[in-house]
């Protein structure tokens, strides 16, 4: 069974891994256990059918909590590019933070510590929902927290999902986002990203706020 779904290609359009997916999708095992082992077998194959393995996931809303284990171990062994990072999190760990934000939410804090940068990407956008728009049903506080762990990072995919997720926050609660940036000195990386959905009003009381990173591809 492996070998009929390696003949799936990650590297074709979003348009066109949609179709095939739902395509496969019938024949995919109908024991939730034997499905999750069938896509760890393709992501130690390449973390590229990610693509994949997210929409399958979402068709078939494996969400149970005692599922964030296998999830959890996915995100710190295969995940290694910020494509696949984002649509891990927008079709499979948004949902669990989700419905099981007491349960989980120190395990995302965690993420914010570990070595692999895409790992702390992940605790970043995790906590945007992703449907026809990009919307935040977390608190913000806990929003706020989460960057406060990751702030201090210099990598350009660290601080372009901080600026990318204020700037959702900012549609969610315009003056606490306005508040909050003032409390703090973040770099044109971020600003630019929060900016995208200011009016001019907010983006002038934001202005003095900018401390310029020296950002990295790459952690040290």
């Amino acid at each position: 069974m492996e070998t009929y779904f390696m003949e799936l290609d990650p590297t074709l359009s979003a348009k066109e891994i949609l179709k095939r997916a739902n395509a496969y999708y019938q024949k995919l095992p109908k024991d939730e256990e034997a499905l999750l082992a069938l896509c760890e077998t393709l992501l130690k194959v390449t973390p590229a059918y990610m693509k994949y393995i997210s929409l399958w996931i979402k068709r078939r809303k494996l969400y149970d909590l005692s599922y964030f284990v296998v999830y959890e171990q996915w995100l710190k062994t295969y995940v290694d590019g910020w494509a696949w990072c984002d649509q891990f999190c927008y079709r499979i760990l948004n949902p669990m933070v989700e419905q099981h934000y007491t349960q989980v939410k120190e395990h995302v804090f965690a993420w914010c510590h570990d070595a692999n940068v895409f790992v702390n990407r992940a605790a970043i956008v995790c906590l945007l929902y992703s449907g026809d728009e990009f919307v935040i049903h977390l608190p913000l506080a806990f929003v706020y927290t989460v960057i406060d762990e990751v702030e201090h990072k210099e990598n350009r995919y660290i601080r372009m999902a901080i600026g990318w997720i204020l700037k959702y926050a900012y549609l969610k609660d315009r003056d606490s986002v306005i508040t909050y940036i003032q409390q703090h000195s973040f770099d044109t990386t971020v600003l630019n990203r929060v900016k995208e959905k200011m009016c001019d009003e907010d983006k002038l009381k934001i202005a003095g706020n900018v401390h310029h990173h020296a950002v990295k591809t790459k952690e040290n």
